[in-house]
């Protein structure tokens, strides 16, 4: 009697079918999952990814760490064009807020205070929400849109090229050239190799040197060729991905501001901390940052299934199965996170709305390459 074959076991957290111990993968690309439960999947994945990134980043930062000099003037130039009025909306605000929080103080049980509080930080967080996606700052969002095509790119080469020394090669790496056959082949063996030259015999003291520099050289040549072979193809789909990610910001998003703002406040908790109606302090900024990400990163997920899902399956993009399903990897929404996120407690932050720990304030600034 034959055997029957047990199903494909399929991957828990994103829907994605695990790869078979023989025969080729299924090469269908999943993009973004549809179900409401597989999107919660991917969001935490994607979080899980961030508070990493964080914990190697926030915590372990150095006072005087250098910051990116083409980014700085970028930003400065775009600041400087906006810092007029926020200094004359943060007075407005503050001078207001400050006689309203006083006599509050001496009229308003701690309910109603509390209550006064939420209503106040959901209207100030909303409008300047709105303000930082509206057409005045398109040119900060097309630049932090650029940064995040730097940072999928570098992921992508990093995931499924091995570009970064310190990560092991997977061993079913599916390869599209002889070039990029022999330099996974020679990664994943590098050790190995230097092993082996490092316990030859020489005759003097360069030629050990120089064997190593000759396998190196050798690696960067295979390198540039591969990624010569597929950059055209990553442009395709970080252009695809820019596009639909500002119309996200720009219409969708901007669309559910409002709620997104009385849900962040309400969740989070701040109005029950906070001693002002006109800002959040920064012992209130991990609650606040925690329910903001997982609240954004939901409806960018909900925000770009369709559209991203149509634009990567039309034929004429030439994309390869493979990297559209790199379009659904959680580490590409931990870096859409990492950038638009910060950058909205930067603004937040400068704003007069937002207070920052130390460690935060100098993470920002190191964190704009």
């Amino acid at each position: 009697m034959k055997r029957r074959k047990s199903p494909r076991p399929e991957a828990a957290s994103t829907g994605r079918r695990a790869p078979s111990a023989s025969g080729p993968r299924d090469l269908r690309p999943p993009s973004i999952p549809a179900s409401p439960a597989q999107q919660r999947a991917l969001v935490d994945d994607a979080l899980r990814l961030r508070d990493e990134q964080l914990d190697a980043r926030v915590v372990y930062v150095e006072p005087d760490s250098e910051t990116n000099a083409e980014l700085d003037v970028i930003t400065a130039t775009v600041v400087r064009d906006v810092r007029r009025m926020q200094r004359e909306g943060r007075a407005a605000r503050r001078g207001s807020d400050e006689s309203s929080d006083a006599i509050e103080a001496q009229t308003l049980s701690p309910a109603e205070r509390e209550a006064r509080t939420e209503a106040a930080l959901t209207k100030n967080l909303a409008e300047l929400l709105d303000k930082m996606v509206s057409e005045d700052r398109e040119r900060l969002l097309r630049h932090q849109i650029e940064r995040i095509q730097r940072r999928i790119l570098q992921r992508f080469f990093n995931d499924e090229i091995f570009t970064d020394p310190r990560r092991s090669v997977r061993v079913d790496a599916r390869v599209f050239g002889p070039d990029e056959a022999v330099y996974i082949a020679m990664r994943r063996h590098n050790d190995a190799m230097l092993a082996t030259i490092d316990g030859f015999t020489y005759s003097d003291g360069t030629t050990r040197r120089e064997a190593v520099e000759r396998l190196r050289a050798i690696q960067q040549d295979l390198l540039k060729g591969v990624l010569g072979g597929r950059s055209a193809e990553l442009e395709r789909l970080l252009s695809i991905f820019a596009d639909v990610l500002l119309v996200f910001l720009r219409r969708d998003l901007r669309s559910e501001l409002s709620d997104v703002a009385s849900r962040v406040i309400r969740e989070s908790g701040v109005a029950r901390t906070s001693a002002a109606t006109y800002k959040i302090d920064a012992l209130s900024f991990r609650p606040f940052r925690r329910v903001f990400e997982r609240l954004f990163l939901e409806r960018l997920l909900a925000g770009l299934s369709g559209s991203l899902e149509r634009r990567l399956a039309d034929p004429e993009t030439g994309l390869r199965a493979e990297t559209i399903r790199f379009a659904g990897d959680p580490g590409v929404y931990a870096e859409v996170c990492a950038v638009l996120c910060n950058g909205t407690y930067e603004y937040l932050h400068g704003e007069g709305f937002l207070d920052l720990p130390s460690s935060w304030k100098r993470h920002l600034l190191t964190d704009r390459a």
